[in-house]
């Protein structure tokens, strides 16, 4: 379940945790997207890190609990939904070649 008292504020995160996105660089080369592929990017924040998957060709499906986050996801391109990953309708979307979460980058 989606937790509706969840707030987050894009320009406080681009403030205070743009390394989470710019240690993607670890991610992207693991994952190693490929065009045609179909990737779902659960805690997708603001969509930095997943429009970097999706500049390498591959169709990147964003979720996120902030609708904030997701509306700024949105303004960079992301389809990016307001969802929880356990309650998502995966038929939907079809079969996904990864999923992951990789907002916790460390």
């Amino acid at each position: 379940m989606v937790n509706t008292a969840s707030r987050w504020s894009p320009a406080d995160y681009a403030k205070n945790a743009a390394f989470v996105p710019a240690l993607g660089d670890a991610v992207l080369q693991m994952l190693a997207p490929r065009p045609g592929e179909l990737i779902l990017d659960v805690g997708c924040g603001d969509g930095a890190l997943t429009q970097r998957i999706a500049a390498a060709g591959a169709k990147v499906i964003g979720l996120d609990s902030s609708p904030e986050m997701i509306e700024a996801a949105r303004a960079r391109g992301i389809d990016a939904f307001v969802a929880d990953a356990e309650d998502m309708d995966l038929e939907r979307f079809g079969q996904f070649d990864a999923a992951g979460s990789w907002s916790g980058i460390r």
